[in-house]
């Protein structure tokens, strides 16, 4: 049984979106919902979210929100180690932690893991992750120092975030 993909905001057909139309594969989503992965992502939260996210930036103001020596990514990809599958690393994080970063997907499944940055994210949670990681790769028989990534993620915290003493 196949259903269409959604292509408005409003239930039903889709009469804004003339393009082609796709049928969402339910065997395929089925198979990737064991695994905590999704085939799609659905657009139903676009318009609210679009709402508050312009709201935010009225709030916050355009020229501070785009700071040019700001990093503003919404996902962080990383790479494993040569031989490792990031497909471990996703399970065991979320096994071990409960927490959940994504694997790779098409061609670069099994080779890269990604953290995304997207809603509330903050450098407490990425001290996490980082640490996380550092026992997992232990876990799996690959040499640590451990707290040698968490000092680098506290050097940039504190480049990016703390305050500078002003020379009086």
């Amino acid at each position: 049984m196949h259903l269409r993909k959604q292509r408005s905001l409003t239930p039903g057909p889709a009469p804004l979106y003339p393009g082609p139309l796709r049928a969402m594969n339910l065997k395929r989503q089925r198979k990737n919902a064991a695994s905590g992965e999704s085939s799609r992502t659905p657009k139903t939260a676009l318009a609210p979210g679009l709402g508050e996210a312009l709201n935010c930036v009225k709030q916050i103001g355009i020229r501070k929100l785009f700071a040019p020596n700001s990093s503003a990514a919404p996902v962080t990809a990383a790479r494993v180690l040569r031989g490792m599958d990031s497909g471990v690393i996703v399970k065991e994080t979320k096994g071990r932690f409960g927490a959940i970063i994504a694997n790779g997907q098409g061609s670069p499944k099994g080779l890269i893991f990604r953290i995304a940055h997207l809603g509330y994210f903050d450098f407490a949670g990425l001290f996490s992750v980082i640490a996380e990681l550092a026992l997992i790769l232990a876990a799996n028989g690959h040499p640590v120092k451990f707290g040698r990534g968490l000092a680098a993620v506290q050097n940039v915290y504190a480049e990016a975030a703390l305050p500078r003493a002003v020379a009086v």
